[in-house]
């Protein structure tokens, strides 16, 4: 039951982004879910591609935040994991 209420509260968020989508389109465009379109087996592979693009550009833009930008992560040293390691202070 809790997997079903899951699914449901995320596809009631994925369905108001939807519609915000579409308001701030406001053009013809209409953004839906992949499994509602006919698409070709290459459009899958292409989705994939975009979101994981999108989430590498997104977690770039968190660690650019916390201070980490470009020039800091190519200079770590790629031939031994690496750790990072954040303090708070008040």
């Amino acid at each position: 039951m809790s997997n079903d209420y899951n699914k449901m509260a995320f596809e009631k968020k994925v369905k108001d982004a939807l519609q915000a989508v579409e308001r701030v389109l406001e053009v013809e465009r209409k953004p839906r879910l992949a499994a509602e379109v006919d698409h070709s087996y290459g459009d899958k592979y292409a989705l994939a591609n975009t979101v994981t693009n999108t989430a590498i550009i997104t977690l770039m833009n968190c660690l650019d935040k916390l201070g980490l930008n470009a020039d800091i992560l190519t200079a770590i040293d790629k031939t031994n994991a690496t750790t990072l390691r954040f303090e708070a202070s008040a």
